[in-house]
């Protein structure tokens, strides 16, 4: 009895330790995305910013008013991902599991993205 015991105890460790590295992993991973996903919303939204300008002042407005429809929308998943990236690091514990918080941060960013692609869809000269 003692032995199983033991062997009990043994496995519950090993599974402890294990779900703390996969949270660490999954922290390190997430502070990449957000890395990433500041770099991209930087480069996007100063293309964005400079064909916005273009269309202000009446040069290049075939290339601007192209660059600008395309740009919006992963200018805006970029800043979203950024922003639930940060709220999920500041949100997070090291040693817990946050998979129901995971799948909630994933599914804004789904809606919002389904939600945009709607909206240019529908709304073509917005």
């Amino acid at each position: 009895m003692q032995i199983d015991s033991q062997k009990k105890l043994l496995i519950q460790n090993k599974f402890v330790y294990n779900q703390i590295i996969m949270n660490k992993f999954m922290n390190y991973n997430v502070e990449q995305i957000k890395k990433i996903s500041l770099g991209l919303f930087i480069a996007l939204g100063s293309t964005h910013l400079f064909s916005t300008l273009l269309i202000i002042n009446n040069t290049w407005l075939k290339f601007a008013d192209i660059s600008g429809k395309i740009i919006a929308i992963p200018f805006a998943i970029s800043g979203l991902v950024y922003g639930l990236s940060s709220l999920r690091l500041s949100l997070s514990q090291k040693d817990k599991n946050h998979k129901i918080l995971d799948i909630f941060l994933a599914s804004i960013t789904a809606i919002v993205f389904i939600a945009l692609l709607v909206i240019t869809l529908v709304f073509p000269n917005l």
